[in-house]
């Protein structure tokens, strides 16, 4: 959720809070090249592929947005490198159009697999980054991130 995520030094999304008509909507504007991170412990895992979906919106009807994303597992405990210097995963993006309605939801799927898994373990600490990169047919403007739901089998 916005406000659960930290940012880095540079290419940072901006939060906004509208007022909404009946209700406050906060998101994360996402320009191209912006870049967030969660941290989540892998409970319940015990094997597959890891799926990241993004929710999403945009004032633009056109265009399209490509989220990447990636994981660094550590198992606390047992993993001897520093947390302080643990490198992420090989990459997974996925590209999205916008909603053809102004302001109406998107989602996007990103579904890591294989390396990418950075080999989790059930339970482990994991770190997760998100970020909007160039894609084909670019939309103008913001992507405002909502949340993301990640699971996995």
């Amino acid at each position: 959720m916005p406000g659960g995520e930290v940012f880095g030094a540079t290419a940072i999304p901006q939060y906004n809070q509208i007022a909404g008509t009946n209700f406050p909507v906060v998101s994360v504007g996402y320009a191209v090249n912006d870049i967030g991170y969660w941290d989540f412990a892998a409970r319940g895992y015990t094997s597959g592929d890891i799926t990241v979906t993004v929710y999403w919106y945009a004032a633009a009807t056109t265009g399209n947005v490509k989220w990447e994303g990636a994981i660094g597992a550590i198992t606390i405990g047992t993993d001897t490198g520093s947390i302080e210097a643990k490198a992420f995963a090989t990459a997974t993006s996925t590209q999205t159009a916008t909603n053809a309605n102004a302001k109406a939801g998107a989602t996007t799927t990103i579904t890591i697999t294989g390396a990418s898994l950075d080999s989790v373990a059930a339970n482990d600490f994991v770190e997760f980054y998100l970020k909007r990169i160039a894609a084909t047919s670019e939309m103008a403007g913001d992507a405002l991130f909502l949340f993301a739901i990640v699971s996995w089998a």
